[in-house]
């Protein structure tokens, strides 16, 4: 998903600081790299049983928007074969994709619900 923040003056590197925050408060890895007035934040972390979780966000200064963009690694190659895959004995293969599924969806929800007011608490131009 993603938001667009017009007339805020809100610069790359603040933004930036704002994401890397939340994500390691969570426990999450960051790596940063910025070219231009774009930035690509990868966010790991690794979770007992389910493995890594990797979290891509993509931030886009323009004149008069700041444009953040959450895209998660999803993987949706048994979501139209869910019922055969199922009836097939691979039911768990679609167990763990419905609780990366949610956890993506969580996770997204709380991003949101916490960058979105710091964002906006910013001042206009």
């Amino acid at each position: 998903m993603e938001y667009r923040f017009v007339d805020k003056n809100v610069d790359l590197p603040k933004a930036l600081e704002k994401i890397e925050q939340f994500f390691q408060a969570r426990n999450f890895k960051t790596r940063t790299e910025t070219a231009d007035n774009t930035a690509r934040l990868v966010a790991l972390v690794r979770l007992a049983k389910e493995g890594t979780r990797r979290v891509e966000i993509m931030v886009t200064q323009k004149p008069n928007c700041l444009s953040i963009n959450f895209v998660n690694e999803k993987n949706s190659f048994f979501s139209p074969m869910n019922p055969f895959i199922s009836y097939m004995g691979a039911g768990f293969l679609v167990k763990r994709e419905l609780e990366a599924s949610e956890f993506y969806q969580k996770l997204e929800q709380e991003f949101w619900d916490n960058i979105e007011p710091v964002v906006s608490a910013f001042p206009s131009k």
